[in-house]
């Protein structure tokens, strides 16, 4: 992975946790929703930045499966203005 790559993969690695906050305070229902626009997202980025597309593949999966525990663990801790996110 070259600089480029790795400064889009970090970058999307610490969105994570700014897109949990923001799903969370979104209504239940609009969730699901809100979750694949930033799957959408993620595919869109790792094809920007041309990595290859088994990986960009498998970085998707692990963020959007990091999105959703992270929301689970945001809405079991009080949700995203419950001061314990």
């Amino acid at each position: 992975m070259n600089r480029h790559q790795q400064n889009a993969l970090d970058a999307a690695i610490s969105s994570v946790q700014q897109i949990a906050m923001k799903i969370v305070e979104l209504p239940v229902p609009a969730r699901d929703a809100a979750l694949k626009i930033a799957e959408q997202a993620f595919i869109e980025a790792t094809t920007k930045f041309g990595i290859v597309p088994e990986r960009g593949r498998e970085f998707v999966a692990l963020q959007i499966g990091a999105l959703r525990a992270l929301v689970k663990e945001i809405e079991a801790a009080g949700g995203a203005k419950g001061g314990r996110a």
